[in-house]
């Protein structure tokens, strides 16, 4: 399975989304009880794309998918907001979660949930169901066990929020919350006839059901919260967790407006530097890898008329921006959505094809799995003529180190990672150098981040920003040198750079790895 998460502001779904969530909830969410003052028992519990709609319709509103490739196979709809006008105490309440009927014992709840939640500073995440499996799914996400008497302790806020912003809550609603139980009365007549079932598989001495019994019509209320002490995460889980939350953070970096930033404002001398250093002419054919806007690509063709460049870029979205941007400079363009780190057999590349192959800032490293960095460098060998240049740029793992406040071994614990401190660098500047935000794993030098997120620039201002660990792979000079060799590259020229590369910096300063490879002819 190719299992991908991405998630999207509620208000942005388009018609075709909302109709597919209303088939996906139909197909899979349950039956009704033959109990239902409606006389509905036996058939699926069914959503229009009208009601869909109403449930995005929320400014506070998120959705969040999971795919095998490109089908459906779980969501949620979930509400990101405060619990005080303050805007201090955070929640986050999922309002509806559905998962294929096929994939309900494969982990694809706990890590659609955990993308959503990830390891946030939010004081709330919870939801109300009445599926044991949604609550063990909630627990192991947020890494705390739904305690009544926790839950007791916040339920009036809880409520007062949900009153506010989720159709089936008002301010009356029957509730039994104490010391043994937590359960609201929705009047929700979903079938209860798997219940003892799920309970059974999902209770043992180690992990006790804490949330009482719940009667037809009832859900329970279950949440987690920022105080109680985390437990750790087995180390699969965290792998599971932390490629799901890869996959959503990739997608969100396609949103984020880089050409701002000021280490994407040095386009103009970057190239002059490339066609000088590389010795390229105009009819040269070059490739540019992880182009996201198209900066190099543009620029090559806008004022050194070089019109045999082809930019690449696995993320659809930045494709889009980059012919976008290019139309708007009045440019013809050669943009392609191709991952290069996949087999190119399929794609329109081809081998010995390139006088030069461009991979800048950090495409090599934005993998933490360093077999597909050595594949990007791989694919570069077999693209590139005889005599060809790479020029490849990587982050500056010496820098990385020197600075850094905080380490940790994630093999050891996994609960230092609740200590990252959420930052808006990304949004803002882009410096992943700045030492109060990210931490090193001592044993694999994987770098962790927080990052907050915005939808886009058109999302509701009310709505706070997601929450994602970030992690990405820096080198030391010697290590990228002999990943370029042993991908059959022969590196010419080696320099510790920062933006626009106009001199060299010390190990300890610069913020980038330059070199220039050549393939032997």
């Amino acid at each position: 399975m190719n299992i991908t998460y991405e998630y999207f502001w509620g208000r942005s779904a388009s018609f075709e989304q909302k109709k597919e969530l209303a088939d996906f909830y139909s197909s899979h969410y349950g039956m009704w009880s033959e109990n239902d003052p409606e006389k509905r028992g036996g058939r699926n519990i069914s959503l229009s794309p009208g009601m869909i709609s109403k449930w995005l319709s929320n400014d506070y509103s998120e959705l969040w998918t999971a795919r095998d490739g490109k089908i459906l196979i779980g969501y949620a709809i979930a509400l990101r907001g405060f619990l005080n006008s303050q805007k201090k105490d955070q929640i986050i309440w999922v309002t509806q979660f559905v998962v294929h009927k096929e994939h309900r014992h494969e982990g694809i709840g706990k890590k659609l949930l955990f993308s959503l939640w990830n390891i946030s500073s939010a004081y709330a995440w919870g939801l109300v169901t009445a599926s044991p499996y949604a609550i063990r799914a909630l627990e192991k996400a947020t890494r705390r066990k739904c305690d009544p008497k926790n839950i007791k302790q916040n339920i009036e806020k809880i409520l007062h929020f949900g009153s506010q912003n989720i159709i089936y809550i008002n301010k009356s609603i029957e509730k039994e919350v104490g010391n043994n139980s937590s359960k609201v009365n929705t009047n929700f007549y979903i079938t209860h006839s798997k219940i003892s079932e799920m309970l059974e598989r999902t209770t043992s001495e180690e992990c006790l059901w804490q949330l009482g019994n719940i009667e037809e019509g009832w859900e329970w209320i279950a949440f987690t919260f920022k105080d109680q002490l985390p437990f750790e995460f087995t180390k699969k889980e965290i792998e599971d967790m932390m490629n799901a939350s890869d996959s959503v953070a990739r997608q969100a970096y396609s949103r984020m407006p880089m050409d701002l930033h000021k280490w994407a404002c040095h386009a103009d001398k970057e190239v002059e530097y490339i066609i000088n250093t590389c010795k390229l002419s105009p009819e040269n054919k070059i490739l540019d890898i992880g182009c996201g806007l198209g900066r190099h690509t543009i620029e090559f063709k806008r004022e050194k008329q070089y019109n045999n460049i082809i930019g690449i870029d696995y993320v659809d979205s930045l494709i889009e921006s980059a012919k976008k941007k290019a139309k708007e400079k009045d440019v013809e363009y050669d943009f392609q959505c191709i991952d290069i780190t996949a087999s190119l057999s399929k794609s329109k590349l081809r081998h010995n094809d390139f006088d030069a192959i461009l991979c800048l800032y950090d495409v090599v490293g934005s993998y933490v799995d360093n077999l597909k960095n050595q594949t990007i460098l791989n694919n570069i060998f077999f693209l590139l003529k005889p005599g060809g240049y790479a020029v490849i740029s990587v982050m500056n793992l010496h820098r990385t180190e020197a600075k850094a406040k905080y380490k940790f071994s994630i093999e050891k614990s996994t609960i230092k990672l609740h200590e990252l401190q959420a930052s808006n660098t990304m949004n803002e500047t882009g410096d992943v150098f700045d030492p109060e935000y990210y931490m090193i794993d001592t044993d694999t030098k994987i770098i962790y981040r927080k990052e907050l997120f915005s939808y886009d620039q058109t999302s509701s201002k009310n709505k706070p920003p997601i929450e994602l660990i970030v992690r990405d792979r820096r080198f030391y000079m010697d290590e990228i040198v002999e990943m370029c060799n042993k991908a059959g590259l022969e590196v010419i020229q080696k320099r510790f750079v920062n933006a626009g590369w106009q001199r060299d910096e010390t190990c300890e300063e610069a913020r980038e790895i330059l070199l220039i490879c050549k393939k032997k002819g």
